[in-house]
């Protein structure tokens, strides 16, 4: 087993300190219209069981996708309606970013680029920031990140779980955000393939597997959709 070396303490203390900073955000009163929105409608969503169809105060609400208010509504059975609970799904995503950020980092370059971008990623100041303000902006970028990071792991290795996990997430960042979470890793991932002329992974026929995973993904929020119109 390989040791840690000095440098591997400081970043490690380094991270424990931005993710305690972080939690303890997670209980501070709520800030800006958005946000106390988006606990409301959270909470009506929970006290009606009415998953489908969002509402705040008995008015369809359609600006915007629904999975922020989903999380936050089980996060409510789970641990009571509180500013903690509300934000604690997007602290789990900003987790998620984090190490996304990381694999990409070492997927493209190596290791310890990895372990400074995610750093640089989880300390950034739009972080800091959408992990208080809550925003569904903070879903979409750890999904995107997420999804990004397991289709490079799929380009280089071909496992089916990364795969999955890719389009899934891309799914996860639809329905957090509408169409841009598919666009984002499509240009992200198509500039890369364009600048290495690796055309064949375009035509990898399993992305079709992938692609029907995302749709069935995003299914829900078509049905609500379709409810609601």
């Amino acid at each position: 087993m390989k040791s840690w070396t000095s440098e591997d303490r400081i970043l490690a203390i380094l991270f424990l300190l931005t993710g305690a900073i972080c939690i303890y955000g997670l209980s501070l009163p709520l800030i800006g219209f958005d946000s106390s929105q988006y606990a409301e409608i959270s909470r009506q969503m929970f006290d009606s069981g009415n998953y489908l169809q969002i509402q705040l105060d008995g008015r369809d609400y359609l600006d915007k996708p629904p999975l922020l208010f989903w999380l936050s509504s089980l996060s409510y059975a789970l641990f009571g309606i509180s500013e903690f609970a509300f934000r604690l799904p997007s602290f789990l995503f900003l987790l998620l970013g984090t190490y996304g950020t990381y694999i990409i980092g070492k997927e493209l370059y190596n290791n310890r680029i990895g372990k400074y971008a995610a750093l640089m990623f989880m300390t950034s100041l739009a972080c800091f920031m959408v992990n208080v303000d809550v925003r569904t902006d903070t879903l979409l970028i750890g999904s995107i990140t997420f999804a990004t990071a397991k289709f490079i792991q799929y380009r280089n290795y071909s496992r089916w779980s990364d795969l999955i996990f890719c389009f899934f997430f891309i799914g996860i960042a639809m329905c957090s955000k509408g169409p841009i979470g598919l666009m984002i890793p499509i240009i992200a991932v198509g500039t890369e393939i364009l600048f290495k002329k690796d055309w064949k992974s375009i035509y990898d026929w399993k992305l079709i597997i992938g692609f029907l995973v995302t749709f069935i993904t995003i299914s829900p929020l078509l049905i609500g959709l379709y409810l609601q119109w």
